[in-house]
């Protein structure tokens, strides 16, 4: 950046500031990028969000990624895309890592999606548990040949790390495992316990999981 977008001055870019008039040159560059953005100047909005990503703001990241992925002001450019989304989850972006996973896991490279969808859990996005449910879902149903028991265990280890998060989605599945004995062994208590879970969360359809292992049970117990 050579010239402050505000008043012109000499950019301090290092500190992030205008020697001039004191402004945020990342936050400056952001605003006025999604001001042309609604003006739909989109290749000048796209030449502010670069400014701010080459200063490493995340936000700045996070545009320049959208604009990559789908082409806004700029060419269409994936590898670019996956880069910007990286970078901005590597400084802390929830709705980064997510979208890191989502590329991963449209390229079928369910481990870095996994390791990524993971982390956008830990920082509290909602589509990074539902991608990870599916990514656990796949490693269940679909275990790579040779390394059955590795994959259904990870994909049973991922399924209870998103449950507990609260995807309720994943409370059948893991009530599936435990029934069926799908990357862990066979216990029919904790099947119940999560079918249950799936009832409690509005899945009426599981209810007859719960009564037909609630037979089993007390069936054993006789």
């Amino acid at each position: 950046m050579k010239n402050c977008p505000l008043c012109g001055g000499k950019p301090d870019v290092k500190a992030g500031v205008c020697t001039i008039c004191g402004c945020n040159l990342a936050q400056t560059c952001n605003k006025l990028g999604l001001e042309q953005e609604q003006k739909q100047n989109f290749a000048k909005a796209f030449e502010y969000f670069c400014a701010s990503a080459g200063m490493g703001d995340v936000c700045g990241l996070e545009k320049v990624a959208r604009c990559f992925e789908d082409g806004i002001g700029t060419d269409k450019n994936p590898q670019k895309a996956l880069e910007c989304w990286t970078m901005a989850g590597n400084k802390g972006s929830a709705y980064a890592q997510y979208k890191t996973g989502w590329t991963y896991h449209c390229q079928e490279d369910m481990f870095l999606a996994a390791e990524w969808y993971k982390k956008g859990v830990v920082g509290g996005n909602k589509q990074a548990k539902k991608g990870l449910c599916d990514v656990a879902f796949y490693m269940l149903m679909y275990p790579r040949k040779g390394c059955e028991s590795q994959d259904e265990k990870l994909g049973f280890d991922l399924m209870t790390f998103v449950a507990d998060a609260g995807e309720t989605e994943a409370y059948s599945h893991l009530g599936f495992c435990y029934q069926r004995g799908k990357g862990t062994n066979v216990d029919l208590q904790k099947a119940k316990y999560w079918f249950a879970k799936a009832v409690d969360a509005g899945e009426d359809y599981f209810k007859q999981y719960v009564d037909e292992i609630s037979k089993q049970l007390a069936e054993q117990q006789v």
